[in-house]
């Protein structure tokens, strides 16, 4: 019995191990120094989008993903900014064809919404990655990355990648971006939002990369296969800590809201 137990111990470390590029670190307390909550948008038949204290990995709050008509499309990018949620969606019309993508706003204290704003630019389809920049909204979808008015849905400057980013963060200077399936572009790259230039590259913490955000001093990315969220430093890409959510399947956007200061 012992050894079936020690077994299954090996086998889920290894398991977890293989879904890293660099040095592994267990699960510990993982609250940066400036603290604050990740906001997680699960993106499957049950949409919802969750608060989650990561000191603990546990679910705090909950609110209802937002829909348009009576059919929830696809919530994927997610970002936090003037203390509201901005989450995207991808709606294929009634016949998959008439493709058309949109943004709101939600307020995480009442559960408000805005009203949907449809995106101008043809590009932002199916928008996988969503960040904040203290002004503006950043949407990436497909071979493109926007800069977007939160309130008209217009896009105000854009440049190409070449590859399909799933999420996307800002760390006060410059962009993140993850692709998902990681087979087609690993790695995370951080990007001068100027020129759309690549400055750095760090290994991908897993194959499932979806939703990207940045705590104040490390960045945040889920996976998406396996419902797991790292927490990985910026410089070398080294896993920092993880833990498994308390749901499954489908995390994707993901958010970091920072304490009032």
């Amino acid at each position: 019995m012992k050894a079936i137990k020690r077994l299954t111990f090996l086998a889920v470390l290894v398991a977890f191990t293989a879904c890293t590029d660099g040095p592994f670190a267990p699960w510990m307390d993982l609250t940066p120094p400036r603290g604050g909550w990740l906001w997680v948008a699960k993106n499957s038949n049950s949409s919802a989008i969750y608060k989650v204290d990561v000191s603990t990995g546990k679910r705090i709050d909950t609110l209802p993903a937002p829909f348009k008509k009576d059919w929830l499309g696809r919530n994927l990018g997610l970002a936090f900014g003037e203390d509201k949620l901005w989450v995207g969606l991808y709606d294929p019309g009634d016949d998959f064809e008439q493709v058309k993508t949109y943004l709101c706003w939600i307020d995480p204290v009442t559960g408000e919404t805005g009203d949907w704003v449809e995106f101008e630019d043809e590009d932002a389809v199916l928008p996988r990655g969503f960040t904040w920049d203290g002004s503006r909204l950043w949407a990436a979808g497909g071979g493109y990355v926007h800069r977007i008015d939160p309130n008209t849905g217009e896009s105000e400057y854009r440049f190409g990648v070449p590859f399909n980013v799933s999420g996307l963060a800002w760390d006060g200077s410059y962009l993140w971006t993850v692709t998902y399936p990681v087979a087609h572009d690993p790695g995370i790259r951080k990007i001068d939002p100027e020129t759309g230039n690549v400055v750095h590259k760090i290994p991908n913490p897993c194959e499932g990369a979806t939703g990207l955000t940045w705590d104040g001093e490390a960045l945040w990315v889920n996976d998406t296969k396996n419902a797991v969220v790292y927490r990985v430093a910026p410089d070398t890409g080294t896993v920092l800590g993880y833990f498994a959510y308390d749901f499954a399947p489908g995390p994707w956007g993901l958010a970091w809201e920072f304490p009032s200061e």
